[in-house]
């Protein structure tokens, strides 16, 4: 209501005049009580501390200190008097309030109460012909150079004086704009009109009132819950439609967005959940700044660009860039804001979703909250100052309390999303980066199981890792997502560590005792294992998925020849398909990096003297051979990022592999401890069948038989 009611001012004429009045009396008569008499020792200092009371005393203000001394030594000259005067003269014609609140007011215009002539009310509209003390001081400061008077004696010092001394003689009167806005209500609660189906509300050509369009609010507000439900529903089909075909849109051969059902539901909800927050939280921040004389500036407090954050970590960019798009053509229509709020929003959101990026740290959030707001706060302050040209003064105050707003909007919006992702994320089953941070910490409970339960698995896969991550970022993939899977991808191999070779001890092989097909079966429960593990600690759907595909259908190879050696053909053949995972293959070029990390670290291990040329050999074969699967016809690797991969693979497995010095001392110390010497006697015990991933068979050099041969 406060927009429709201006508010109201008090204003009294008299104010300027009579404080001029009492400074002219006071400067006579200082001059004659104290420096009429040249016997009066002027350097005493209870002198001046008598000027100082009659100072107050008869002009009711207190000087500063130093200009008390600058009078007292020029003993209230005339000089000083006119100058004083001269300077003070343009005073005389201007409203001048105690606060600078005019830029809200644009809209609505004060009422002005003049106190010394019976409370006569006027309305004043153009609000630029009111200064603010500020602007007043401001003019004071460039006056001297204005009248270009001669005549003025020290007039630096004076402007320096009357600067703090300007009174004002308009005020804002609270009580009484309560009391309107009270009665406003009370009266704009109309008398029951009858309306009869059919009848019309409006003619042709009839100019619409104010009474006009209350009546119309009031037959859209006493419509029934049913038409207002439907109104929602025939909303939510319009924004749904436009958006299907925003989605289904073709650019060339490239569809503009593919979307799954969950996360056009996923859009809707953001998108309806800002746009209610927008229209309610805009009439309660209306409601709490309204004492203040803000209510006209809240909307820009109101963090839409949260919505623009929370899209962009769980769908990308496409998504976050169309809703930006969306909020700022239909934020400014249901705030029934200006062309200066879509133009504000869009830019909020866009500097958002550009600024998070894939957002690393917690830090990276509020780093994009501080920007997006800044850039908006400049914006909005530029579209203040265009508006403001032509005013005889700039209303700073409100163009800089605006901006203030609009900063604390991006700041507002990243801690609503810090807040609202985790709920989002537990709903829709999304794996943000934030949620990838936290699953980074090796802290967590299965990380920290699996270091205890089975550390060799939890070095190989800190290690793999590191591989996936710096060649996701070489290629374009998520490199965050690649390493925290990988971080992941093996915890199944915790309910049986044994099992695997990475955490065998030296002829301690439990596989020496089982049928290859149960050894194979084994393996494979490693990721059954690991994906219920996965979803029961809320891994997320991204992360869950890589366990279940980073062995695609790929065949345990060691175990598969092992049984083909063993095969009778009175038990029938042995099949190929039961040695091979389950799948699926590689559904992203995340699963598919982690995939090729996982062959290539195991497989290096198993490198007798690892070369540089050995391991780039090894590397090579792999990928090849996964290539040669199709391994990869499921997601998005291309040949080209293959290359890569390779590169990079090599370069890091190189550095980790490369031989070191031999220290003085330490062959004698090796030599003389008796586990060396056994096992130098017997190297095969250093050779276990493979048991960790088929990968580490492509370059095994004993077969089953031998080695139980040499045992």
């Amino acid at each position: 209501m406060s927009q429709r009611v201006p508010p109201i001012f008090d204003y009294d004429e008299t104010v300027i005049p009579k404080w001029l009045s009492k400074w002219r009396f006071t400067f006579k008569t200082i001059r004659k009580e104290f420096y009429s008499s040249p016997r009066k020792n002027l350097r005493n200092p209870n002198v001046l501390d008598q000027v100082a009371r009659r100072v107050t005393q008869y002009s009711g203000q207190t000087l500063h200190p130093r200009d008390l001394l600058y009078l007292h030594e020029n003993k209230f000259s005339p000089q000083i008097e006119e100058t004083f005067f001269k300077l003070t003269e343009f005073l005389k014609a201007r409203i001048i309030s105690n606060v600078d609140v005019f830029f809200s007011y644009y809209a609505t215009g004060i009422t002005i109460r003049q106190v010394n002539k019976d409370l006569r009310e006027n309305l004043i509209t153009d609000v630029s012909r009111i200064w603010s003390l500020d602007q007043a001081r401001e003019v004071l400061s460039r006056y001297p150079s204005i009248i270009k008077d001669k005549k003025l004696f020290n007039a630096r010092v004076t402007v320096e004086i009357i600067d703090y001394l300007i009174p004002s003689n308009l005020s804002f009167n609270q009580t009484e704009t309560e009391q309107r806005i009270n009665q406003y209500l009370k009266a704009s609660k109309q008398p029951v009109i009858k309306i009869k189906k059919g009848q019309i509300l409006i003619h042709r050509g009839e100019k619409i009132t104010d009474q006009h369009v209350q009546l119309l609010q009031s037959v859209k507000a006493l419509t029934s819950p049913a038409i207002f439900m439907t109104r929602i529903l025939i909303t939510f089909s319009i924004l749904f439609l436009f958006l299907y075909m925003l989605f289904t849109l073709h650019l060339g051969f490239r569809r503009f967005w593919a979307l799954q059902l969950k996360d056009a539901f996923a859009f809707l909800v953001i998108t309806m959940l800002v746009l209610g927050a927008m229209t309610f939280g805009s009439k309660w921040l209306q409601f709490i700044f309204s004492s203040y004389g803000f209510e006209q500036l809240t909307d820009y407090l109101i963090p839409v660009s949260a919505g623009g954050i929370m899209l962009q970590l769980m769908l990308g960019r496409t998504a976050a860039y169309t809703f930006s798009l969306l909020i700022s053509a239909l934020g400014s229509v249901f705030l029934e804001q200006t062309f200066a709020y879509s133009v504000f929003s869009f830019i909020l959101t866009a500097t958002a979703i550009h600024t998070v990026g894939d957002c690393r740290s917690r830090n990276d959030l509020f780093k994009c909250g501080a920007w997006s707001g800044f850039s908006a706060a400049l914006v909005i302050m530029a579209f203040g100052c265009v508006q403001s040209l032509g005013f005889k003064e700039t209303p700073w105050v409100s163009i800089f309390a605006s901006s203030f707003f609009c900063f604390l909007s991006g700041i507002l919006a990243t801690v609503i999303t810090s807040f609202l992702i985790p709920f989002f994320e537990s709903i829709f089953g999304y794996t943000t980066s934030l949620k990838l941070i936290e699953l980074a910490n090796f802290h967590h409970p299965l990380l920290h199981s699996l270091m205890m339960k089975a550390p060799g698995t939890y070095h190989h896969s800190v290690i793999v890792g590191s591989l996936a991550e710096i060649a996701a970022d070489q290629v374009g993939a998520n490199g965050l997502l690649a390493r925290v899977s990988a971080y992941y991808h093996d915890i199944g191999k915790m309910n049986k560590p044994l099992y695997f070779i990475e955490n065998q001890s030296p002829g301690n092989n439990p596989h020496d005792h089982l049928q290859p097909s149960m050894s194979a079966k084994i393996l494979f429960s490693h990721v059954k294992t690991g994906v219920r593990m996965g979803r029961d600690y809320r891994l997320g759907n991204r992360v869950v998925d890589i366990i279940e595909q980073h062995h695609g259908t790929t065949l345990t190879s060691y175990f598969f020849n092992k049984a083909k050696e063993l095969e009778e053909p009175s038990l029938g053949k042995v099949e190929e398909a039961h040695f091979r995972y389950p799948g699926p293959k590689p559904q992203t070029r995340e699963a598919g990096i982690v995939m090729l990390a996982d062959a290539c670290e195991a497989a290096t291990r198993s490198i007798t003297d690892p070369t540089p040329g050995k391991i780039q050999a090894m590397v090579h074969h792999i990928i090849t051979k996964r290539f040669l699967e199709e391994q990869f016809s499921d997601c998005d690797l291309t040949f080209k990022d293959l290359q890569i991969i390779e590169v990079q693979f090599t370069r890091i497995l190189v550095s980790l592999h490369h031989h070191r010095i031999e220290y003085p001392g330490q062959k004698s110390a090796l030599h003389s401890h008796p586990e060396s010497k056994e096992g130098q006697a017997h190297p095969s015990k250093q050779s276990h069948p493979h048991s960790h991933s088929h990968s580490h068979s492509l370059s095994h050099s004993h077969s089953p038989v031998k080695h139980g041969e040499k045992k």
